[in-house]
């Protein structure tokens, strides 16, 4: 009936089956039954111990559609293989070349942001955060400059923004798009540029390379063929601009709700950069611990994935308890659910960034705290940054 998000409505049955004091529950979704963990240990248990009985997302992947086999609707050898060669694009020093990218672009975001406050403008600050990220992710990801701060090739953002508006529809969770025939040119890269980026990683997958192992570290890697590469690069480019421009979006405006918590934040910004020749690195970045709150606190009431899916793989008898999981049905871990638990967090639905305080956190168990996921299918960018 369009009356709440779909992470809403698993969010309600988590604290539901957890009021009763139950460990487990489940809904129909339409005709299809469904597993909710509710137990810290369960969740546990399918997220990360027992993750090989538990190791896709079940979601939309045909071949019909081939820019949705990209790596997060991936599934078995596969996804593994996959997932094994992307670490190299995060380690810290690939981190610290990204990020003089992204203070080089916020002198432009700064330009903007200063015309709409020296006129008195009102400003729709998720656009202006999504063709800042937009820039970002295709400089730091593919090394194309897009410029869509300064208004051009807006129609890359509109495709980048459609991937996000129409994937969830009722019938497919991944509404595919195009790449632009002028980024796909781009790719053509002179042999003796390597970036070692995200594109780097995955141009090299697709040749066939006797020291390109799988996962197993046995087989030779079967290259990735054009319809894979292209879709992984459209999971990056989307999911970078959209996770990003949207936390940003809902910390602003948690900020400008609790001018206390944004007093806060500036001092220590201030203070921070005091110590850093008054310029933004990546060092100072890190030292910026209530920053790290603020985000983690942000993450938590408005997780942009609200729902863990997965499918279990073999029957499974749940620990603790007389219960078995049938082979192929669907589990579903409410992170909005588990991150909105007053036994977690009091007070769950205010705005608190002192939650996620060192002595806060010590509090409660990790699983506590999900945006990212958990386990071998944790966000790449989250486990390796």
């Amino acid at each position: 009936m369009k009356k709440c998000t779909l992470g809403e409505l698993f969010g309600q049955f988590y604290l539901q089956l957890k009021e009763k004091g139950i460990k487990h529950g489940g809904a129909y979704f339409f005709w299809k039954p469904l597993y909710i963990p509710v137990d810290p240990d369960i969740i546990k248990h399918i997220l990360i111990r027992d993750f090989e009985n538990f190791p896709n997302h079940g979601l939309y992947i045909s071949e019909d559609d081939p820019l949705s086999g990209h790596i997060f609707n991936m599934e078995n050898a596969k996804w593994r293989t996959l997932r094994a060669k992307i670490p190299p694009a995060f380690t810290s020093a690939k981190m610290r070349k990204m990020f003089l990218i992204m203070e080089r672009m916020t002198k432009q975001f700064n330009k903007n942001l200063d015309v709409y406050a020296e006129g008195g403008i009102p400003i729709d600050i998720k656009m202006e955060l999504s063709k800042f990220t937009t820039d970002i992710i295709l400089a730091c990801a593919l090394g194309v400059e897009s410029n869509t701060m300064k208004n051009e090739n807006q129609e890359m953002l509109e495709h980048l923004r459609s991937f996000f508006d129409y994937q969830w529809n009722i019938y497919k969770n991944t509404m595919v798009v195009t790449i632009p025939r002028h980024i796909l040119q781009k790719f053509k890269k002179d042999k003796q540029s390597c970036r070692g980026d995200i594109t780097d990683i995955l141009i090299r997958l697709t040749e066939k390379r006797e020291n390109e192992h799988d996962f197993s570290g046995k087989g030779i890697m079967e290259p990735l063929n054009f319809g894979e590469f292209s879709a992984q690069m459209l999971v990056f480019m989307a999911a970078g601009f959209e996770t990003s421009s949207s936390v940003l979006t809902f910390a602003m405006y948690e900020l400008a709700k609790n001018i206390e918590c944004l007093t806060k934040l500036r001092k220590e910004i201030n203070s921070i950069l005091d110590k850093h020749d008054n310029k933004i690195t990546y060092d100072a970045v890190m030292e910026m611990k209530y920053l790290d709150q603020v985000v983690d606190e942000t993450l938590r009431l408005y997780p942009v994935f609200p729902i863990l899916p997965r499918v279990c793989v073999n029957d499974y008898n749940v620990p603790g308890t007389n219960f078995t999981i049938e082979k192929n049905t669907f589990v579903l871990v409410s992170n909005m659910g588990i991150q909105r638990d007053p036994e977690y967090f009091p007070n769950p639905d205010k705005f608190d960034p002192n939650q996620f305080s060192s002595e806060n956190k010590s509090k409660r168990p990790f699983i506590a705290h999900l945006p990212f996921g958990e386990g071998s299918r944790i966000c790449v960018g989250k486990a390796y940054s």
